[in-house]
């Protein structure tokens, strides 16, 4: 397990970037105000932006509970 600082600093950024990506894609659908005139490759192509944010907002959620659960049993660096 990595240094919990360096673990925690690096899941902030991957969560920061995934923050900023939905909110690119929330813009896109709309919430800007503005009508994007989006197509169906356009509509398939955010479908895939937002899966693959899932799976980073996941896997950071599983490194957080794998990093408390080392930190409660006092393997904590």
């Amino acid at each position: 397990m990595r240094n919990l600082v360096t673990l925690s600093d690096s899941i902030g950024g991957n969560l920061t970037g995934a923050g900023f990506a939905l909110e690119t894609i929330a813009n896109l659908l709309g919430a800007d105000g503005c009508e994007h005139f989006l197509n169906k490759d356009h509509i398939n192509g955010l479908v895939h932006a937002v899966l693959t944010i899932s799976v980073y907002v996941k896997d950071a959620g599983y490194d957080l509970c794998e990093a408390a659960e080392i930190a409660q049993e006092g393997g904590a660096q």
